[in-house]
């Protein structure tokens, strides 16, 4: 992938910076009795734990870029014909059956698929090239200064310059919320449970 950021992907973080970027994940407040994540994964401690693991999968795989000149943020953004090498892979899969389980690990690929082919399912099935972000993370004590916004900027300037549309889900409907208050659309919601939904968003180049 052409590198349209002002800086390089990194493939090295803190165990301090990693820490708190799984508590974030951890620890977000949804609203209203609305489930997310935490609750799919079975609590804060495996939310932290199952973060940690993706965030080490995607520094090796060369997704992770940080926001901000102190990285106050960071975000993981891959092109649709990135292919994650398969080690890493085959090791992020060890460690997600070493938080959940094997049943947990199963539950958790099922409940993801309950509803459906998801955004980034039906274009691949078109064949449309884009552009995801699979996680973006402010950490905590930064958190309401304006660095979702820069980090999204960024990306959205990326997809317009690749002439991609850039895609991704969330899990509540407050982080929907600030997506679309960004420049996203709501392609889709996908039903997890009862108060558990994945929300896919898009934004055309």
């Amino acid at each position: 992938m052409k590198n349209y950021m002002n800086q390089k992907p990194i493939h090295n973080m803190t165990m301090e910076e990693i820490a708190e970027i799984g508590e974030a994940f951890a620890d977000y407040p949804y609203k209203n009795g609305e489930r997310g994540l935490k609750d799919i994964l079975g609590g804060r401690d495996k939310t932290a734990r199952y973060i940690n693991a993706f965030m080490q999968a995607a520094l090796k795989a060369g997704w992770i870029y940080p926001a901000g000149e102190g990285r106050e943020a960071f975000i993981a953004v891959r092109t649709s014909d990135q292919r994650v090498p398969a080690m890493t892979m085959l090791g992020f899969l060890c460690s997600v059956i070493r938080i959940l389980g094997f049943r947990g690990a199963f539950r958790l690929m099922k409940q993801l698929n309950r509803e459906g082919p998801s955004l980034e399912e039906k274009l691949k099935k078109e064949r449309r090239p884009f552009l995801k972000v699979e996680m973006l993370c402010v950490r905590k004590r930064y958190q309401g200064q304006g660095y979702m916004r820069k980090a999204m900027e960024t990306v959205f300037s990326m997809a317009k310059e690749m002439g991609l549309p850039c895609i991704l889900d969330t899990d509540a409907q407050e982080k929907m919320e600030r997506y679309c208050h960004l420049g996203m659309t709501l392609a889709g919601k996908r039903k997890i449970d009862e108060r558990t939904f994945l929300y896919d968003l898009i934004r055309e180049p």
